[in-house]
């Protein structure tokens, strides 16, 4: 019978956690993420934005195109995508869903274009949405079509 002691098992118990080491930086994780300490500063991880979600989010959406500010254009671009609360890391399966103004969120695909505007103030919003998350957090952003 083998037992657990002796040179190989320290070895064994070694190597186990360096691979659990690897594969916490692999995906970004540190130990203090984890225990939900993410948004501390002097444990938060380096280059990484503090947490924008609620305790009982897991998903947030971040838009990284749209349209200026102030424009004379009746159309408008919107490009986002879905990130993980805890490291920021960008989740490709999640689906959206998105609203302009004081509609309701329908389905929706990055780009999300939209023509035919009306001048005035306008606000996007899009939420990513995703089979065994929680509510994601809905990122927005306002701007206004003035006269041409």
């Amino acid at each position: 019978m083998m037992g657990f002691t002796g040179t190989g098992a320290r070895r064994r118990l070694r190597i186990g956690a360096l691979i659990a080491a690897i594969a916490l930086a692999v995906t970004g994780l540190t130990l203090a993420g984890l225990a939900g300490a993410e948004n501390q500063p002097s444990v938060r991880q380096k280059g990484y934005p503090p947490n924008p979600c609620n305790p009982d989010q897991s998903l947030y959406a971040k838009i990284t195109k749209h349209p200026r500010k102030r424009t004379t254009s009746k159309r408008a671009v919107f490009k986002f995508k879905a990130l993980f609360c805890s490291n920021s890391q960008e989740f490709t399966a999640a689906n959206f869903k998105c609203k302009l103004d004081d509609a309701d969120y329908r389905k929706c695909d990055s780009p999300k274009r939209y023509r035919h505007l009306r001048r005035g103030k306008h606000k996007f919003s899009v939420k990513p949405v995703a089979r065994g998350f929680g509510p994601g957090k809905a990122d927005s952003f306002r701007w206004t079509i003035k006269r041409g």
